[in-house]
């Protein structure tokens, strides 16, 4: 999955580098006339590949955190508090032990 991000990530940039070069300013309505269809065609690509990225990093991140839970958990013996301290945020011990139990579920 994470290779598969990186792809993304670099053909955004190569649509992005190709729709932006054709207009100083990157308005709604594409300026360049000669080739307007094409341009409009990779900026609908960009949005989509914008927008299939965006998923395929929220996929990863999510199965991060659970693989980090289950491992710290299961093989390395750590407490709730560990763990939740482990992923950041505003991740609590309680709330890291629900989603281990929820998590655990769908696996077995």
């Amino acid at each position: 999955m994470k290779h598969e991000i990186e792809f993304l990530y670099e053909k955004i940039s190569e649509l992005e580098t190709k729709t932006t070069k054709g207009t100083s300013v990157v308005t709604d309505m594409p300026k360049v006339h000669d080739n307007g269809d094409k341009l409009c065609a990779d900026v609908v690509k960009l949005v989509m590949l914008k927008e299939r990225h965006c998923k395929k990093k929220e996929l990863y991140n999510q199965e991060s955190e659970r693989i980090t839970i289950f491992y710290n958990r299961l093989v390395e013996f750590k407490d709730w508090e560990e763990i939740a301290g482990l992923l950041g945020g505003k991740n609590t011990p309680d709330g890291t032990r629900m989603r281990f139990n929820r998590n655990k579920k769908l696996v077995t």
